[in-house]
C-alpha cells in the first residue's frame, strides 16, 4: 500500500518534469515499473546497461546519436529499455551533470518479451545525475522520471550506462 501511495505522489503531473518518488530509496541500476493493469509497481534490476555513439549520417543533422540500452530482469513481460538522444549533443563531453532531457529531445521504447514490436514513450524525462570514468570507460548515470509508455507502463529509476563504442 505504501508503494502505491508513493507512485501516485510521483505521477501527478503530465509535463514529465515532476520529481519521481521523492521518498523512494533508489538502488543503483534499478527500475520501478508500473503497469496500469497491475495494482503494485515492480522493482526490477537492469543488466547489460551500456551506451554507444551512432555517427551514421542523418538527413539535416550533423550531430551523432547516443543510444542507451539496458536489459530488464524480474519483469514478466519486458526484456529491455532503449533511450535514444539524437541530434542534441556532439560528444560525451557535452553532457553536463544536472541536465534534464524532455521527451522532445529523446525517444524511448520498451521491448516486450513476447513480440519483436517496441512500445514507444509518450511522456517523461531523463536527468543526467552523474558522469564519471570507471576503468577508462565513460559512465553516464541517468535518473528516469515518470517515463510513460503506450500500453500503460510507467518507469522511474536510476541507471549507470557504460560507454561501449562508436558506430560509423
Amino acid at each position: 500500500m505504501s508503494m502505491l501511495l508513493l507512485m501516485s505522489a510521483g505521477c501527478s503531473s503530465d509535463d514529465g518534469m515532476n520529481e519521481p518518488l521523492l521518498n523512494y530509496n533508489w538502488m543503483p541500476n534499478t527500475l520501478l515499473i508500473n503497469n496500469s493493469n497491475n495494482v503494485d509497481a515492480k522493482e526490477c534490476t537492469v543488466t547489460n546497461n551500456h551506451f554507444y555513439i551512432d555517427k551514421m549520417p542523418v538527413l539535416d543533422n550533423n550531430c551523432p546519436g547516443f543510444i542507451f540500452h539496458c536489459g530488464i530482469e524480474k519483469s514478466l513481460d519486458l526484456r529491455g529499455l532503449v533511450i535514444r538522444v539524437i541530434g542534441v549533443k556532439q560528444d560525451i563531453d557535452a553532457f553536463q551533470v544536472g541536465e534534464t532531457f524532455l521527451l522532445n529531445q529523446f525517444n524511448a521504447s520498451l521491448m516486450p518479451i513476447q513480440t519483436p514490436m517496441q512500445i514507444g514513450a509518450t511522456k517523461g524525462s531523463i536527468k543526467l545525475v552523474d558522469k564519471k570514468k570507471v576503468s577508462d570507460k565513460d559512465v553516464l548515470t541517468f535518473q528516469i522520471n515518470n517515463l510513460s509508455f503506450e500500453e500503460g507502463y510507467t518507469i522511474n529509476g536510476m541507471v549507470d550506462f557504460e560507454y561501449e563504442g562508436t558506430v560509423y
